[in-house]
């Protein structure tokens, strides 16, 4: 059903986004580094704003992981403003109208402490480190998605966008079987999942999730035959 295809489109985006974030958590590592943890905090907000979504279409509330998924936001969002304004300070005190030597000093003792505070920020980051790592591990296992598309329990597969057919090849192969539908929110989406090799059987001339829905139930209508009383 539209529904269940719904509900599966946005459980391959969150395993997508999760694997993305483990991803950019590892080559982070445990090293205070602002531009890798800047990518970290990207790749968080993502599934954070996936999982929310999901949350919606399940019907059911996410609350623990989304709790732990706001907290590492937060936490990287405010060490990624205080490395900001750390960066202007010390363009400042570099510029050639900088200030005079004595209130440099005072920005340099400025800056020694937003330091510290984006190393306390930090160490709150590494104790959240293994919690969003599991998180983004059952988030991300398709095991449960393959088993389903082996037993035909899924009828069709909505693709909303080129990275989500992206995720989608890379955590579940490209060979759905005959009996799965794929669906494509346009020409651009289904361009990009043809040259990844996964097949597309309906394209939406309405670039929209309204759009895809329709496209969909206008393909099982071609298809079905009528019933006696039509």
């Amino acid at each position: 059903s539209a529904e269940r295809s719904c509900r599966w489109a946005a459980e391959a985006r969150v395993a997508g986004r999760a694997s993305r974030l483990s991803d950019a958590i590892d080559t982070a590592g445990a090293v205070y580094l602002p531009e890798r943890l800047h990518t970290v905090r990207i790749a968080l907000k993502k599934l954070r704003y996936a999982t929310e979504v999901l949350a919606v279409v399940r019907g059911t509330p996410m609350t623990a992981p989304l709790r732990s998924l706001k907290r590492g936001q937060d936490v990287l969002g405010r060490m990624h403003d205080l490395d900001v304004l750390t960066a202007e300070v010390r363009a400042l005190q570099g510029a050639a109208d900088a200030p005079p030597l004595s209130v440099c000093a005072d920005l340099d003792r400025f800056v020694r402490i937003l330091d510290g505070e984006c190393r306390h920020l930090h160490g709150q980051y590494m104790s959240l480190r293994d919690r969003l790592l599991r998180i983004c591990e059952d988030a991300a296992d398709a095991a449960p998605i393959r088993e389903a598309l082996a037993a035909g329990r899924i009828d069709a597969v909505t693709l909303s966008s080129s990275s989500t057919a992206e995720g989608f090849v890379e955590r579940l192969g490209r060979d759905l079987g005959p009996g799965v539908v794929v669906a494509s929110v346009g020409p651009v989406t289904t361009d990009r999942a043809r040259a990844l090799g996964l097949r597309v059987d309906v394209t939406a001339t309405e670039y929209t999730t309204e759009g895809l829905l329709c496209a969909l139930e206008e393909h099982y209508a071609r298809i079905s035959p009528p019933t006696s009383g039509d």
